[in-house]
Parts: C-alpha cells; structure tokens; sequence
C-alpha cells in the first residue's frame, strides 16, 4: 500500500506509513508493517520518523525469526542515527553475532 494524496507531501506521507507500519506492528502483521515502514525512507529521507521506523523493521524481522536481517537493520540505525532515542535502546544488540 502507498499512502499518496492531492496535496499530501512527503513529511505527511512519512507519517503516514509509519502510523500504518506501526499498527500493522502491533496488530502482529509483521510482513505488512516491514513494507510500510520501509517505504518511509524513499518518501522522505530526513524524517524524523525514520529511526522508530527502522527498529520496527529490526523487531518485525526478529518476531518473523529472521535473526540476519534483523540486524542489518539494527546495525543501519546505530551506524547512521547512533544519537537517536532508539540507538541508544539497542546499543547492547549490535555487538552480538548470530540467533
């Protein structure tokens, strides 16, 4: 799905898929709320909403067993927002190796 609108900019359209990714998060709709959430970078690349975004995408990938790529997206938010609230969350994680 992509949120897009007459009128609707990027920032809002950001917002937008990350409010969509996280309820799709929350109702356990993992695959779903990893294609919504990825989508915000594209929309626009100086969200605000890009770290959560990223955690998210980490965790759903973690609940879906998929250890690997959770961490490639664990590693990406500290490598590039390491002074983000959610950084400092998981610094502990990215230092680990394997399940």
């Amino acid at each position: 799905q992509k949120i897009t609108a007459a009128g609707v900019g990027p920032k809002e359209s950001a917002e937008a898929h990350y409010g969509l990714g996280l309820a799709q998060f929350q109702l356990k709709d993992y695959k779903k709320a990893i294609v919504s959430l990825s989508k915000i970078q594209e929309l626009n690349s100086k969200s605000d909403k890009i770290p959560p975004a990223l955690l998210l995408i980490a965790r759903s990938f973690d609940r879906l067993s998929m250890k690997k790529e959770a961490q490639g997206f664990y590693q990406e938010l500290v490598d590039k927002y390491p002074k983000s609230a959610e950084a400092r969350k998981i610094k502990g994680r990215t230092g680990k190796t394997g399940g």
